[in-house]
């Protein structure tokens, strides 16, 4: 009797388990296209860093497909902030994005 419990324990466990690494794969998948998405627009070309944040703004308060926290661009040059959604962020270094306000970085991208 306590064998059969215990498989079913496992089985159930392994069930959720994969269920949860499937959602959180898709969840991921979500995240790198609205990435690729914003990534690709003509705004970046001229490099006007208050285009660029305007658009991020833009897109972190009217895109339904993602909930968009904060989104940054990357200098990788010296691996600072060279945009962002929040101005005070600008300039920081990437070392210091994790974990801001208690929560992991958002959307980065970084420059060409």
């Amino acid at each position: 009797m306590g064998g059969l419990l215990e498989e079913n324990v496992e089985q159930s466990m392994t069930a959720a388990a994969e269920t949860e690494a499937n959602e959180l794969s898709e969840w991921n998948e979500r995240n790198r296209l609205v990435v690729r998405l914003l990534s690709e627009h003509p705004v970046y070309e001229d490099g006007d860093r208050a285009n660029v944040r305007a658009y991020l703004q833009t897109q972190q308060e009217e895109r339904p497909d993602a909930a968009i926290i904060r989104a940054y661009v990357i200098d990788r040059r010296n691996q600072t902030v060279a945009t962002s959604t929040n101005p005070t962020m600008e300039r920081r270094t990437v070392g210091n994005l994790a974990g801001v306000n208690g929560s992991p970085s958002g959307i980065s991208m970084t420059s060409r």
